[in-house]
């Protein structure tokens, strides 16, 4: 993703299509399936920042205090969250967390789509 906020101008645009009225289930099932990508590179931008931040931490873990005690897992979390690591992690699920719902979202919309047209086309 070139981008984090490509996915939010993506389902800005759709939006946009949906008021107008030109969605139909198939577009909305390209939609999904174009956001699926963003997902994709979402959640595994997700899985390396996590993967940072636990080293972060790791190490704070591995610290002493001024009085030559290790430094409590509490602690080393708290500390952790502090660094740049944490933002970047955080960011990045909460990101992912968006684009997911997005796709509940179009999923939901989509299957509304097949009923109305099911519902329209038996009458």
């Amino acid at each position: 993703m070139e981008n984090k906020q490509d996915y939010q101008e993506f389902y800005k645009n759709f939006l946009t299509s949906y008021s107008s009225g030109d969605v139909s289930a198939e577009s909305v099932g390209k939609s999904i399936c174009d956001l699926t990508q963003f997902y994709v590179d979402e959640n595994i931008e997700s899985a390396m920042t996590e993967i940072q931040y636990n080293k972060v931490l790791s190490v704070i873990e591995q610290t002493t205090d001024e009085n030559g005690k290790m430094t409590s897992s509490a602690k080393a979390k708290t500390i952790a969250e502090s660094r740049p690591e944490y933002e970047k992690y955080l960011l990045s699920k909460t990101h992912r967390d968006n684009i997911d719902q997005i796709l509940k979202s179009l999923k939901a919309l989509q299957q509304g789509i097949i009923i109305e047209f099911r519902n329209v086309s038996n009458t």
